[in-house]
């Protein structure tokens, strides 16, 4: 059971690399890209109640990537109730995932000869490239599946241009040139993928593609994440003047809210509904920290505090529960955190390993 739309994304290279703008957190190109060692396991995390017949279970699963010390590369990495399973053992990152009986799919990007491509993992298989080698630099940064079809959204380089594209079982579609694909979201047999263009007057333009067909939501702004609630409404979550600058926003029917902001710059990283409400979660810099420096966390509009130097990447609602992907500072290192609300259930601390937590996906099974 998926129950939020989103990285870093998110605030996952993810669009720093691909656009120019904060999105998710920078790979460490590290070794100038050479090949590293796999990160080791970390510890275990909070697990889910163990599944008998009858007996609810649920599972945590989230992704991003691990660095074994400042030396090294970012490796790819699942987290399953705590315990980490490698996806890579070259510079790569994963962006999100999604489950779907008992198949696991993660997106994010590899590296081939120092070029970093979009791929996606299934079952902890290698890796399945969706660009050819003219299309370096690339990411996928959402994952979903609709019947037996694997769909992916994210960036290309190609050659002159930067492109946001949808990918169904590795065949590719161009949404738009000199622009950018962040989410995708599947409703019945519609699908929503939220992002930016930019039009000829080279003007961004925040919007979001319906089968296919794109609809604006305001100009100087980039779309992050989408959710429609019990209502058929439509909510979208982004940022206004991306930059130094930068407001989170959203859209609920194509009006825009801004929202308030107590640091130099705040964007929404992905938005989720349950019932008549709905749930975001962000990141924004007030120049205590370095980086990410300001957590945010916001419930109808409102906004709840975050431990300082934490970044916020994906959310998930199940029953009682709030469980949000990200990171917070320690020293001068970066780690991966789970949050149950606004309490720590997962803290990765090993070795002084670094990592980032970015894509979320809670499963309920029997």
């Amino acid at each position: 059971m998926k129950t939020f739309t989103c990285l870093t994304f998110t605030g996952l290279l993810f669009a720093c690399l691909l656009s120019c703008k904060k999105s998710a957190p920078v790979p460490n190109q590290g070794s100038n890209g050479t090949t590293g060692t796999t990160g080791t396991t970390g510890t275990t995390g909070t697990t889910g109640t163990t599944g008998t017949s009858g007996t609810l279970q649920t599972d945590i699963y989230y992704v991003g990537y691990i660095n074994k010390n400042q030396t090294d590369v970012n490796h790819a990495e699942l987290w399953k109730n705590g315990i980490l399973t490698p996806l890579s053992n070259t510079l790569s990152a994963a962006s999100n995932i999604w489950v779907s009986k008992g198949n696991t799919y993660i997106c994010g990007y590899e590296t081939v000869t120092k070029d970093i491509y979009a791929v996606y993992w299934k079952n902890f298989e290698s890796a399945v490239s969706l660009t050819d080698h003219t299309e370096y630099n690339s990411i996928a940064n959402d994952i979903t599946v609709q019947g037996d079809d694997i769909l992916c959204v994210g960036n290309i380089r190609a050659p002159g241009l930067y492109q946001g594209v949808f990918w169904r079982n590795k065949a590719k579609t161009v949404l738009t040139n000199n622009g950018s694909a962040t989410r995708i979201l599947v409703k019945g047999n519609d699908i929503y993928i939220t992002g930016s263009y930019t039009d000829a007057n080279n003007k961004e333009f925040a919007c979001y593609w319906k089968n296919g067909v794109v609809h604006a939501l305001g100009a100087n702004a980039e779309a992050t994440g989408i959710a429609i609630d019990d209502n058929s409404n439509i909510y979208v979550c982004g940022t206004l003047n991306p930059g130094s600058n930068a407001t989170a926003v959203y859209w609920k029917n194509d009006v825009m809210t801004t929202l308030p902001k107590t640091t130099k710059w705040a964007y929404a990283n992905a938005i989720v509904t349950k019932g008549n409400d709905f749930y975001m979660v962000g990141s924004g810099e007030d120049d205590t920290y370095f980086g990410y420096d300001k957590a945010y966390y916001w419930v109808n509009g409102v906004q709840v505090d975050f431990s300082g130097g934490s970044e916020l990447n994906d959310i998930a609602l199940v029953d009682t529960h709030i469980f949000i992907t990200g990171s917070l500072l320690a020293g001068t290192q970066r780690y991966g955190r789970l949050w149950d609300g606004t309490s720590s259930i997962k803290y990765l601390v090993t070795d002084g390993q670094t990592s980032v937590f970015s894509g979320l996906y809670v499963d309920q099974h029997y």
